[in-house]
């Protein structure tokens, strides 16, 4: 009697490991053909958003000077006469030769940077850097159009380092007609400096806002020297204020975060497919590029820009999901930055660092509250240089100082100064002989502070920043 022979348990299993590592090699197969054939998401409407955004910000006349081009090109003219210095001078790194504007001017620089800055000097007259700083204050718009396929924050169209070196330079000239009494001349180059902050602080985004403030703090710094060390006569305070307070001004902060939203939204479409319905998964060939450090922290080891591993997208949140997350960051913020400096204080930025492209974080950590205190800097520094400025342009005028900040009202002023930190008048203060020989100055124009409270003019020492910073107390806000 024969028997059915029944299938061993051995061969049953090895069928059902084989059926499966078949599935699971035309799974493979599917999901890395998917992960090659995988495209990011196009952006158009976020960079048409972006540039309307832009657009819309500047009141652009037929016939107006671009800021944006005619800066971009100063700053490429001036890259070449650096780099030119660089390879004429190469016992100094790229950007050691560069003198401190004050060393130079009172020749108190080395001789290797003196050799090195008359080369440099040189090599600028064959540039026609002057010819475009001389149209920077008469852009009445600064607009980059960005085309598809672009990213909306692109370094080598608009150098941003370079722009800190072209103020630089600037600077160094003021202090050199300063000396000389060229007053016009010293105006000019002012005027020139103010306009690149302007311009850049344009540009709505972070970065660009926090290079925009330095520059316009190294010309309100150095307006505050020139007072002490030279004898600025009335026209060249007149023509100092006027200047602030015309050129000197920078888009509302709201402005800056909605573009840097725009910018992070850009990001994300980038770095993650389209399904047609607005959502995708992440593109981790693309963060793996875009943000290689930031990726490396997350998951504790570099990962390569490799295509296969686009398969494994779907570990990471969602396109939707990210920009979900990045629509309630923005809207936070935005009503954040509208708040009184110290309300802001009390109530804590939301962390715009947080989010990320799949939630890692695309710019440096703390970014956005560094620009948020560099600009309540650079506001408050402003008003104390404009208001130094109307106090000596009284002094100059009447030959006394004025008994209280009203006086200079209408004469100089339009309205009494106004602290940031209190919402009422700057603290100012004619100072007796003693403690005006202490203190090298015949007055004192301050703010309180982050505490909202009047030490009497007690300073924390040479850095502003120090008084309006979360938790200070017992110090006031001056320029020193």
């Amino acid at each position: 009697m024969d028997h059915q022979r029944k299938p061993r348990p051995r061969r049953r299993v090895l069928k059902i490991v084989l059926c499966a590592l078949a599935a699971l090699s035309v799974g493979i197969v599917i999901m890395l053909t998917r992960a090659y054939s995988a495209k990011p998401g196009a952006g158009a409407d976020v960079v048409a958003a972006y540039n309307k955004l832009v657009a819309d910000h500047f009141a652009q006349q037929p016939g107006a000077i671009n800021g944006f081009d005619t800066l971009a090109a100063a700053c490429a003219a001036h890259s070449r006469a650096s780099e030119a210095t660089h390879a004429a001078w190469p016992e100094e790194g790229p950007d050691d030769w560069w003198p401190d504007p004050v060393e130079w001017a009172e020749g108190r620089a080395s001789l290797g940077t003196v050799q090195a800055t008359e080369i440099y000097l040189r090599l600028l007259a064959a540039e026609p850097v002057t010819e475009l700083l001389l149209q920077l204050p008469n852009a009445t718009f600064a607009h980059r159009d960005v085309q598809q396929g672009e990213l909306l924050l692109d370094s080598d169209a608009y150098p941003i380092g370079g722009t800190r070196a072209l103020a630089r330079y600037l600077r160094m000239r003021m202090i050199q007609h300063a000396r000389s009494g060229e007053w016009p001349a010293y105006l000019r180059d002012l005027q020139q400096c103010l306009a690149i902050g302007r311009i850049l602080g344009g540009e709505p985004l972070l970065i660009h806002r926090l290079v925009a403030t330095s520059i316009l703090a190294m010309a309100a710094n150095g307006i505050i020297q020139d007072i002490k060390l030279h004898q600025l006569g009335e026209p060249t305070l007149r023509g100092t204020l006027e200047l602030l307070d015309r050129d000197a001004v920078l888009p509302p902060m709201a402005f800056t975060y909605r573009g840097e939203s725009l910018f992070l939204r850009h990001q994300v479409e980038l770095c993650h497919t389209d399904n047609g319905h607005g959502d995708g998964t992440a593109l981790i060939s693309k963060l793996a590029e875009n943000s290689p450090d930031e990726l490396e922290e997350l998951v504790g080891f570099r990962i390569p820009a490799h295509k296969a591993l686009d398969a494994l997208g779907f570990i990471l949140p969602s396109k939707k999901q990210s920009l979900r997350h990045l629509e309630t960051l923005e809207e936070d913020t935005v009503a954040f930055v509208t708040l009184p400096p110290r309300s802001r204080v009390d109530k804590g930025m939301p962390n715009l660092d947080s989010l990320a492209l799949g939630y890692v974080q695309v710019r440096g950590a703390g970014m956005d509250s560094m620009v948020m205190r560099a600009n309540d800097q650079i506001d408050l520094q402003l008003v104390l240089t404009k208001t130094t400025l109307a106090i000596e342009l009284f002094r100059a005028t009447h030959g006394k100082l004025p008994a209280t900040l009203d006086e200079l009202v209408p004469e100089i002023l339009a309205t009494v100064p106004i602290d940031p930190y209190t919402s009422k008048p700057l603290c100012y203060r004619v100072l007796a002989p003693a403690e005006a020989a202490a203190r090298g100055g015949g007055y004192l124009v301050y703010s309180t502070g982050i505490d909202g409270v009047d030490d009497g003019g007690i300073s924390p020492g040479k850095v502003l920043s120090e008084a309006i910073k979360a938790g200070a107390t017992g110090v006031d806000a001056m320029l020193e």
